[in-house]
Protein backbone atom coordinates (compact mmCIF):
# COMPACT_ATOMS: atom_id res chain seq x y z
CA UNK A 1 0.00 0.00 0.00
CA UNK A 2 1.05 3.63 -0.53
CA UNK A 3 2.18 5.35 2.65
CA UNK A 4 -0.21 7.90 4.17
CA UNK A 5 2.42 9.57 6.29
CA UNK A 6 6.20 9.79 6.57
CA UNK A 7 8.39 10.50 9.60
CA UNK A 8 11.81 12.08 9.06
CA UNK A 9 14.47 11.64 11.74
CA UNK A 10 18.27 11.79 11.60
CA UNK A 11 19.78 8.54 12.86
CA UNK A 12 23.37 8.63 11.60
CA UNK A 13 24.74 8.95 15.16
CA UNK A 14 22.77 5.93 16.41
CA UNK A 15 23.11 3.47 13.54
CA UNK A 16 25.16 0.85 15.38
CA UNK A 17 22.85 0.81 18.41
CA UNK A 18 19.73 0.40 16.29
CA UNK A 19 20.86 -2.44 14.02
CA UNK A 20 18.91 -5.67 14.63
CA UNK A 21 17.09 -4.46 17.77
CA UNK A 22 13.54 -5.37 18.75
CA UNK A 23 11.77 -2.05 19.38
CA UNK A 24 8.96 -3.78 21.27
CA UNK A 25 11.36 -4.56 24.13
CA UNK A 26 11.93 -0.89 24.91
CA UNK A 27 14.47 1.78 24.11
CA UNK A 28 17.76 0.05 23.16
CA UNK A 29 19.82 2.97 24.49
CA UNK A 30 19.30 5.88 22.10
CA UNK A 31 17.67 9.27 22.58
CA UNK A 32 13.99 9.17 23.48
CA UNK A 33 13.05 11.25 20.42
CA UNK A 34 14.87 8.92 18.05
CA UNK A 35 13.30 5.86 19.64
CA UNK A 36 9.78 7.30 19.54
CA UNK A 37 10.03 8.19 15.85
CA UNK A 38 10.88 4.55 15.10
CA UNK A 39 8.36 3.12 17.55
CA UNK A 40 5.53 5.25 16.17
CA UNK A 41 6.22 4.20 12.58
CA UNK A 42 6.33 0.55 13.68
CA UNK A 43 3.12 0.87 15.73
CA UNK A 44 1.22 2.61 12.93
CA UNK A 45 2.20 -0.10 10.45
CA UNK A 46 1.21 -2.89 12.82
CA UNK A 47 -2.12 -1.25 13.54
CA UNK A 48 -3.15 0.06 10.12
CA UNK A 49 -1.19 -2.18 7.76
CA UNK A 50 2.41 -2.50 6.61
CA UNK A 51 3.29 0.51 4.50
CA UNK A 52 0.83 2.90 6.17
CA UNK A 53 3.77 4.89 7.57
CA UNK A 54 7.19 5.41 6.04
CA UNK A 55 10.42 6.17 7.88
CA UNK A 56 12.76 8.60 6.14
CA UNK A 57 16.25 8.90 7.57
CA UNK A 58 19.76 10.01 6.64
CA UNK A 59 21.52 6.67 7.02
CA UNK A 60 21.44 3.32 5.23
CA UNK A 61 20.80 0.45 7.65
CA UNK A 62 22.01 -3.10 7.12
CA UNK A 63 19.21 -4.57 9.21
CA UNK A 64 16.73 -2.26 10.90
CA UNK A 65 13.89 -4.32 12.35
CA UNK A 66 11.09 -2.04 11.18
CA UNK A 67 8.00 -2.97 9.23
CA UNK A 68 7.09 -0.75 6.31
CA UNK A 69 9.18 1.22 3.82
CA UNK A 70 12.38 3.05 4.75
CA UNK A 71 13.41 5.98 2.58
CA UNK A 72 16.76 7.74 2.43
CA UNK A 73 17.18 11.52 2.48
CA UNK A 74 20.35 13.49 3.07
CA UNK A 75 18.50 16.18 5.00
CA UNK A 76 15.08 17.54 5.86
CA UNK A 77 14.43 19.27 2.54
CA UNK A 78 15.53 16.15 0.68
CA UNK A 79 12.87 14.33 2.74
CA UNK A 80 10.23 16.78 1.48
CA UNK A 81 11.29 16.03 -2.09
CA UNK A 82 11.12 12.29 -1.32
CA UNK A 83 7.52 12.69 -0.13
CA UNK A 84 6.52 14.59 -3.29
CA UNK A 85 8.15 11.99 -5.53
CA UNK A 86 6.41 9.11 -3.70
CA UNK A 87 3.00 10.72 -3.31
CA UNK A 88 3.16 10.98 0.48
CA UNK A 89 0.99 13.90 1.58
CA UNK A 90 1.99 14.29 5.23
CA UNK A 91 5.48 14.61 6.70
CA UNK A 92 6.21 14.58 10.44
CA UNK A 93 9.42 16.26 11.57
CA UNK A 94 10.99 17.20 14.89
CA UNK A 95 9.72 20.70 15.66
CA UNK A 96 13.31 21.81 16.31
CA UNK A 97 13.95 21.54 12.57
CA UNK A 98 11.25 23.96 11.45
CA UNK A 99 13.80 26.74 10.83
CA UNK A 100 15.52 24.53 8.26
CA UNK A 101 12.44 23.88 6.14
CA UNK A 102 12.53 25.35 2.63
CA UNK A 103 8.85 26.21 2.45
CA UNK A 104 9.16 26.89 -1.28
CA UNK A 105 9.25 23.09 -1.60
CA UNK A 106 5.98 22.73 0.31
CA UNK A 107 3.20 23.14 -2.20
CA UNK A 108 -0.41 22.15 -1.59
CA UNK A 109 0.52 18.46 -1.89
CA UNK A 110 2.62 18.44 1.31
CA UNK A 111 1.39 19.01 4.85
CA UNK A 112 3.94 19.38 7.66
CA UNK A 113 3.30 18.16 11.20
CA UNK A 114 5.73 19.42 13.83
CA UNK A 115 6.30 16.90 16.59
CA UNK A 116 7.31 18.94 19.63
CA UNK A 117 9.68 16.69 21.56
CA UNK A 118 11.33 19.86 22.85
CA UNK A 119 9.86 23.17 23.97
CA UNK A 120 9.58 25.54 21.02
CA UNK A 121 11.58 28.75 21.11
CA UNK A 122 9.85 32.06 20.37
CA UNK A 123 11.21 32.01 16.81
CA UNK A 124 9.94 28.48 16.15
CA UNK A 125 6.55 29.36 17.60
CA UNK A 126 6.29 32.27 15.14
CA UNK A 127 7.31 30.16 12.14
CA UNK A 128 4.84 27.44 13.09
CA UNK A 129 2.07 30.00 13.63
CA UNK A 130 2.51 31.83 10.34
CA UNK A 131 3.36 29.06 7.88
CA UNK A 132 0.37 27.60 6.06
CA UNK A 133 2.22 24.35 5.30
CA UNK A 134 2.47 23.59 9.03
CA UNK A 135 -0.91 22.03 9.74
CA UNK A 136 -0.40 20.70 13.26
CA UNK A 137 1.97 20.86 16.21
CA UNK A 138 1.81 17.63 18.17
CA UNK A 139 2.66 18.08 21.84
CA UNK A 140 3.96 14.91 23.50
CA UNK A 141 2.00 15.32 26.75
CA UNK A 142 -1.09 17.05 28.07
CA UNK A 143 1.12 19.12 30.37
CA UNK A 144 3.13 20.44 27.43
CA UNK A 145 -0.10 21.23 25.59
CA UNK A 146 -1.40 23.24 28.57
CA UNK A 147 1.87 25.17 28.72
CA UNK A 148 1.48 26.10 25.04
CA UNK A 149 -1.83 27.91 25.57
CA UNK A 150 -0.29 31.39 25.52
CA UNK A 151 1.86 30.76 22.43
CA UNK A 152 1.05 32.28 19.02
CA UNK A 153 0.78 28.81 17.48
CA UNK A 154 -1.62 27.27 20.00
CA UNK A 155 -4.50 27.01 17.51
CA UNK A 156 -2.45 24.41 15.66
CA UNK A 157 -1.60 22.42 18.79
CA UNK A 158 -2.93 19.01 19.78
CA UNK A 159 -1.42 16.43 22.10
CA UNK A 160 -0.70 12.76 21.61
CA UNK A 161 1.10 11.29 24.59
CA UNK A 162 4.35 9.47 24.01
CA UNK A 163 3.84 5.77 24.55
CA UNK A 164 5.34 2.42 25.51
CA UNK A 165 5.27 -0.73 23.39
CA UNK A 166 2.48 -3.06 24.57
CA UNK A 167 4.98 -5.89 24.83
CA UNK A 168 7.39 -3.85 26.96
CA UNK A 169 4.65 -3.12 29.47
CA UNK A 170 3.45 -6.74 29.51
CA UNK A 171 6.95 -8.10 30.17
CA UNK A 172 7.91 -5.54 32.86
CA UNK A 173 7.89 -7.22 36.25
CA UNK A 174 7.16 -5.23 39.40
CA UNK A 175 10.14 -4.84 41.72
CA UNK A 176 10.15 -6.69 45.04
CA UNK A 177 11.75 -3.60 46.69
CA UNK A 178 14.14 -5.81 48.65
CA UNK A 179 17.25 -3.64 48.30
CA UNK A 180 17.96 -0.04 49.28
CA UNK A 181 18.79 0.97 45.73
CA UNK A 182 17.70 3.89 43.58
CA UNK A 183 18.01 4.15 39.80
CA UNK A 184 18.38 7.07 37.39
CA UNK A 185 17.70 6.47 33.69
CA UNK A 186 18.48 9.17 31.12
CA UNK A 187 21.25 10.85 29.23
CA UNK A 188 24.20 12.50 30.98
CA UNK A 189 23.97 16.11 29.92
CA UNK A 190 23.76 19.20 32.16
CA UNK A 191 20.07 19.77 31.42
CA UNK A 192 19.22 16.24 32.62
CA UNK A 193 20.57 17.00 36.08
CA UNK A 194 22.80 14.10 37.12
CA UNK A 195 25.11 16.59 38.86
CA UNK A 196 22.05 17.92 40.73
CA UNK A 197 21.17 14.37 41.74
CA UNK A 198 24.65 13.75 43.12
CA UNK A 199 24.38 16.98 45.09
CA UNK A 200 21.02 15.80 46.46
CA UNK A 201 22.58 12.43 47.28
CA UNK A 202 24.82 14.15 49.86
CA UNK A 203 21.68 14.78 51.91
CA UNK A 204 20.39 11.25 51.33
CA UNK A 205 23.57 9.45 52.39
CA UNK A 206 23.57 11.25 55.75
CA UNK A 207 20.32 9.46 56.63
CA UNK A 208 20.79 6.32 54.52
CA UNK A 209 24.55 5.68 54.28
CA UNK A 210 23.97 2.15 53.02
CA UNK A 211 21.80 3.19 50.05
CA UNK A 212 23.14 2.85 46.50
CA UNK A 213 22.44 4.90 43.37
CA UNK A 214 22.69 3.34 39.90
CA UNK A 215 22.97 5.73 36.96
CA UNK A 216 22.04 4.34 33.53
CA UNK A 217 22.89 6.65 30.66
CA UNK A 218 25.70 8.57 29.05
CA UNK A 219 26.56 11.40 26.70
CA UNK A 220 26.60 8.78 23.94
CA UNK A 221 22.85 8.13 24.20
CA UNK A 222 22.29 10.73 21.47
CA UNK A 223 25.58 10.25 19.64
CA UNK A 224 27.57 7.02 19.83
CA UNK A 225 30.61 8.84 18.42
CA UNK A 226 30.80 11.54 21.08
CA UNK A 227 34.11 12.03 22.88
CA UNK A 228 33.92 10.97 26.52
CA UNK A 229 35.98 12.05 29.50
CA UNK A 230 38.63 9.92 31.20
CA UNK A 231 36.01 8.10 33.29
CA UNK A 232 33.93 7.31 30.21
CA UNK A 233 30.65 8.58 31.70
CA UNK A 234 30.03 11.97 30.02
CA UNK A 235 31.73 14.49 27.79
CA UNK A 236 35.00 15.76 29.35
CA UNK A 237 33.53 19.05 30.56
CA UNK A 238 30.37 17.68 32.13
CA UNK A 239 32.40 14.87 33.64
CA UNK A 240 34.48 17.54 35.36
CA UNK A 241 31.32 18.97 36.98
CA UNK A 242 30.14 15.50 38.03
CA UNK A 243 33.52 14.67 39.56
CA UNK A 244 33.45 17.91 41.55
CA UNK A 245 30.22 16.81 43.23
CA UNK A 246 31.36 13.20 43.61
CA UNK A 247 34.36 14.36 45.68
CA UNK A 248 32.02 15.86 48.25
CA UNK A 249 30.26 12.56 48.96
CA UNK A 250 31.04 10.58 52.09
CA UNK A 251 30.42 7.32 50.22
CA UNK A 252 31.19 7.82 46.52
CA UNK A 253 31.56 4.06 46.22
CA UNK A 254 27.76 3.86 46.48
CA UNK A 255 27.31 5.66 43.16
CA UNK A 256 27.46 3.33 40.15
CA UNK A 257 27.75 4.67 36.60
CA UNK A 258 26.37 1.89 34.40
CA UNK A 259 26.72 3.54 30.98
CA UNK A 260 24.17 3.83 28.17
CA UNK A 261 22.09 0.64 28.21
CA UNK A 262 18.86 -0.59 26.70
CA UNK A 263 15.93 -1.90 28.70
CA UNK A 264 16.84 -5.51 28.04
CA UNK A 265 19.86 -4.79 30.26
CA UNK A 266 18.26 -2.34 32.71
CA UNK A 267 15.11 -4.34 33.49
CA UNK A 268 16.77 -7.36 35.20
CA UNK A 269 19.04 -5.10 37.28
CA UNK A 270 16.26 -3.00 38.84
CA UNK A 271 14.05 -5.92 39.89
CA UNK A 272 14.89 -5.29 43.57
CA UNK A 273 15.14 -1.48 43.55
CA UNK A 274 12.95 0.88 45.58
CA UNK A 275 12.59 3.95 43.39
CA UNK A 276 13.55 5.74 40.21
CA UNK A 277 14.72 9.32 39.74
CA UNK A 278 14.41 11.33 36.54
CA UNK A 279 15.80 14.73 35.62
CA UNK A 280 16.11 16.70 38.87
CA UNK A 281 17.76 19.61 37.03
CA UNK A 282 16.84 23.28 37.41
CA UNK A 283 16.27 23.76 33.69
CA UNK A 284 12.64 24.84 33.48
CA UNK A 285 11.66 23.68 30.00
CA UNK A 286 13.77 20.63 29.16
CA UNK A 287 11.21 17.89 29.88
CA UNK A 288 8.13 17.68 27.69
CA UNK A 289 7.21 14.11 28.74
CA UNK A 290 10.13 11.98 30.04
CA UNK A 291 9.60 8.47 28.73
CA UNK A 292 11.97 6.93 31.29
CA UNK A 293 9.56 7.99 34.07
CA UNK A 294 6.78 5.88 32.54
CA UNK A 295 9.18 3.05 31.70
CA UNK A 296 10.28 2.79 35.35
CA UNK A 297 6.67 3.09 36.53
CA UNK A 298 5.91 0.01 34.42
CA UNK A 299 8.31 -1.86 36.72
CA UNK A 300 6.42 -0.61 39.77
CA UNK A 301 9.03 1.91 40.86
CA UNK A 302 7.91 5.14 42.56
CA UNK A 303 9.37 8.07 40.59
CA UNK A 304 10.85 11.23 42.11
CA UNK A 305 11.82 14.44 40.33
CA UNK A 306 11.76 18.21 40.55
CA UNK A 307 8.50 20.06 40.03
CA UNK A 308 8.93 22.58 37.22
CA UNK A 309 5.35 22.55 35.90
CA UNK A 310 6.60 20.72 32.80
CA UNK A 311 5.89 17.41 31.08
CA UNK A 312 6.60 15.46 34.25
CA UNK A 313 3.20 16.52 35.56
CA UNK A 314 1.78 14.08 33.00
CA UNK A 315 4.13 11.19 33.73
CA UNK A 316 4.34 11.53 37.54
CA UNK A 317 1.21 11.98 39.67
CA UNK A 318 2.39 13.71 42.84
CA UNK A 319 1.81 11.60 45.98
CA UNK A 320 0.13 8.86 43.95
CA UNK A 321 2.83 7.42 41.67
CA UNK A 322 5.78 9.32 43.12
CA UNK A 323 6.76 12.83 44.09
CA UNK A 324 7.44 16.17 42.43
CA UNK A 325 9.19 18.63 44.73
CA UNK A 326 10.77 22.03 44.14
CA UNK A 327 13.80 21.98 46.45
CA UNK A 328 16.80 19.68 46.84
CA UNK A 329 15.95 19.13 50.49
CA UNK A 330 12.40 17.98 49.80
CA UNK A 331 13.51 15.75 46.94
CA UNK A 332 16.06 14.15 49.28
CA UNK A 333 13.43 13.70 52.02
CA UNK A 334 11.07 11.94 49.62
CA UNK A 335 13.77 9.55 48.45
CA UNK A 336 14.78 8.83 52.07
CA UNK A 337 11.17 8.08 53.00
CA UNK A 338 10.92 5.62 50.10
CA UNK A 339 14.20 3.93 51.01
CA UNK A 340 13.10 3.53 54.63
CA UNK A 341 9.52 2.43 53.91
CA UNK A 342 9.09 -0.59 51.61
CA UNK A 343 5.30 -0.46 52.16
CA UNK A 344 5.31 3.01 50.60
CA UNK A 345 7.18 1.60 47.60
CA UNK A 346 4.45 -0.98 47.16
CA UNK A 347 1.63 1.60 47.34
CA UNK A 348 3.21 4.13 44.99
CA UNK A 349 4.62 1.43 42.72
CA UNK A 350 1.27 -0.28 42.16
CA UNK A 351 -0.31 3.08 41.40
CA UNK A 352 2.55 3.82 39.03
CA UNK A 353 2.08 0.54 37.20
CA UNK A 354 -1.60 1.35 36.62
CA UNK A 355 -0.68 4.86 35.51
CA UNK A 356 1.90 3.54 33.04
CA UNK A 357 -0.70 1.28 31.44
CA UNK A 358 -2.51 4.38 30.19
CA UNK A 359 0.51 5.11 27.97
CA UNK A 360 0.77 1.85 26.01
CA UNK A 361 0.70 2.04 22.22
CA UNK A 362 -2.85 0.69 21.90
CA UNK A 363 -4.19 3.74 23.73
CA UNK A 364 -2.34 6.39 21.71
CA UNK A 365 -1.39 5.26 18.21
CA UNK A 366 -4.93 5.63 16.84
CA UNK A 367 -4.79 9.36 17.57
CA UNK A 368 -2.15 9.71 14.86
CA UNK A 369 -4.54 8.18 12.33
CA UNK A 370 -7.30 10.60 13.33
CA UNK A 371 -4.91 13.53 13.00
CA UNK A 372 -3.76 12.45 9.52
CA UNK A 373 -7.39 12.47 8.35
CA UNK A 374 -7.60 16.16 9.30
CA UNK A 375 -4.39 17.38 7.64
CA UNK A 376 -6.20 18.16 4.39
CA UNK A 377 -8.52 20.62 6.10
CA UNK A 378 -7.91 24.32 5.58
CA UNK A 379 -6.39 25.85 8.72
CA UNK A 380 -6.51 29.50 9.67
CA UNK A 381 -3.19 31.17 10.31
CA UNK A 382 -2.63 31.86 14.00
CA UNK A 383 -2.64 35.22 15.70
CA UNK A 384 0.36 37.56 15.68
CA UNK A 385 3.14 36.24 17.87
CA UNK A 386 3.71 37.39 21.41
CA UNK A 387 6.29 36.32 23.93
CA UNK A 388 4.96 33.22 25.70
CA UNK A 389 5.85 31.89 29.13
CA UNK A 390 7.63 28.93 27.48
CA UNK A 391 9.80 31.34 25.51
CA UNK A 392 10.66 33.30 28.66
CA UNK A 393 11.63 30.16 30.55
CA UNK A 394 13.76 28.97 27.63
CA UNK A 395 15.65 32.26 27.80
CA UNK A 396 16.33 31.58 31.48
CA UNK A 397 17.51 28.09 30.59
CA UNK A 398 19.84 29.62 28.01
CA UNK A 399 21.42 31.76 30.73
CA UNK A 400 21.86 28.62 32.84
CA UNK A 401 23.64 26.97 29.90
CA UNK A 402 26.04 29.90 29.67
CA UNK A 403 26.79 29.63 33.39
CA UNK A 404 27.49 25.92 32.89
CA UNK A 405 30.06 26.74 30.19
CA UNK A 406 32.08 28.67 32.76
CA UNK A 407 31.55 26.16 35.60
CA UNK A 408 32.77 23.28 33.44
CA UNK A 409 35.70 25.16 31.92
CA UNK A 410 34.27 24.74 28.43
CA UNK A 411 34.01 28.50 27.89
CA UNK A 412 37.76 28.90 28.47
CA UNK A 413 38.48 26.06 26.04
CA UNK A 414 36.28 27.69 23.38
CA UNK A 415 38.02 31.06 23.83
CA UNK A 416 41.48 29.45 23.61
CA UNK A 417 40.45 27.62 20.44
CA UNK A 418 39.26 30.85 18.84
CA UNK A 419 42.46 32.67 19.78
CA UNK A 420 44.58 29.86 18.31
CA UNK A 421 42.65 30.11 15.04
CA UNK A 422 43.36 33.83 14.83
CA UNK A 423 47.08 33.24 15.27
CA UNK A 424 47.30 30.51 12.59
Amino acid sequence: MDSSIAFFVELNNSKNTLENVDLSLGNPGVGGTQYLFLLTVESLNKTFGTGYACLITNVHFNSLALSGPIGYAEDLNDAIVYCKEHGIGTLVINANLVELVDFHLCDASISIILWAHNTLTAKRQRIAANCASVKWIVCVSKSQYINMKDTPCFKKCVYINNFLPNRFFAKAEISDYSEEKIVYVGSLMPQKGVHNLIKIWRKIEKKCPQANLYIFGGANVWNTNVKLGSNGIADPYYERVINKHMKKLAHPENIHFMGAKGWTDIGPVISTFRAGVVNPSRYMRDETFCLSAIEMSAFGLPIVSRDRKDGLRTTIVHEETGYLEKTDGKIADRIVSIINTPELCNKLGNNGRKHAEQFVADNEVGKWNELIKKTGEKRKLCRIARFSNDAILLRRDYIRKILYLFESGKAIAIIKKQLNRKHT
